[in-house]
Parts: C-alpha cells; sequence; structure tokens
C-alpha cells in the first residue's frame, strides 16, 4: 500500500526551478503525469520548450483529465530583478502557485577545498542558496496570505 496519493495533486500548481533538466525535469514529468499544472523555470529557454512537450506529453499518456496547463519561463534565480520580475511572462491562470520546487544549482570546478576559484565559489553560492532564498521570498507572502502552500528545497553541495 502506497502512502503518497497522486490525486492530491490534481490541479495544484507547481512552480519548479532548474526545470530544464535532471531533477527539475523528472520531477515536472512526474508532476504533469499526476495532473498538476506547472511554471518551468530555468536559464536555458531552448532546452525548457523539449521540457514542457515531454509534460504534455506524459500528462496526455496519463489519461488524467485535471491539470494539464504548462507555461516555460526565462528565469535566472541568482538575478534578484528576474526573481522579482518573474510572474511577468506567467500566465494570469497560473499564477496561485501550490507548491515551490527550488531545485536551481549547478556546480563549476572540481578543484580541492583549498584551490577552488573564489569567483566559482560566488557564482555557485548566488544560484545555489541566495536564489533559493530569493525565490522563497518571492513566493512566501502569498502562501501566508492564502494559507496555504509547500516549499521543496533541493540542493547539493
Amino acid at each position: 500500500m502506497s502512502v503518497f496519493n497522486a490525486s492530491r495533486l490534481q490541479n495544484k500548481t507547481v512552480l519548479i526551478t532548474g526545470a530544464s533538466g535532471g531533477i527539475g525535469e523528472a520531477t515536472a514529468i512526474l508532476f504533469a503525469k499526476a495532473g498538476s499544472n506547472i511554471i518551468l523555470a530555468a536559464r536555458r529557454t531552448e532546452v525548457l520548450a523539449k521540457v514542457k512537450a515531454s509534460c504534455e506529453a506524459a500528462h496526455k499518456e496519463s489519461g488524467v483529465q485535471a491539470g494539464g496547463k504548462f507555461a516555460a519561463i526565462k528565469l535566472d534565480v541568482s538575478d534578484n530583478n528576474a526573481v522579482a520580475n518573474l510572474w511577468n511572462d506567467v500566465p494570469q491562470e497560473l499564477r496561485d502557485v501550490d507548491i515551490l520546487v527550488n531545485n536551481a544549482g549547478f556546480v563549476l570546478g572540481v578543484e580541492r577545498v583549498g584551490d577552488i576559484n573564489p569567483s566559482d565559489i560566488e557564482a555557485m553560492f548566488a544560484t545555489n542558496v541566495l536564489g533559493l532564498i530569493s525565490v522563497t521570498q518571492a513566493l512566501i507572502k502569498d502562501f501566508k496570505e492564502r494559507k496555504k502552500g509547500h516549499f521543496i528545497n533541493i540542493g547539493s553541495v
């Protein structure tokens, strides 16, 4: 018996950062199969178009009637101005987000500690830590006002 009931995700709106590949893409496809509406956000818009198409196909194949609304937006979470204006590119019908999946992140270099380029550290920190906080800040007031919303934070070091 499964504890997880995917029907609870039907018609929920999910914003996924770092949705252009890996965990973000896989997560988006699973939410699509469950009948969620999804905002795919990442820096690589050309790749996001393919992920959006994969989500649409997964939703159709699932046979679930709920959800199925998808948007792909360019978002660099390390850019505070871009985060502040993220709603400009989101269709009105998808602006009441129920779940934020903070997944954006990357790694530069593979040097040993002590040999890592300081600019690489700053770039990773700006996205992997400050970006997560920035996007969370952008949604938390709305979550509190509506008395609902969930954060899923994915990170690696």
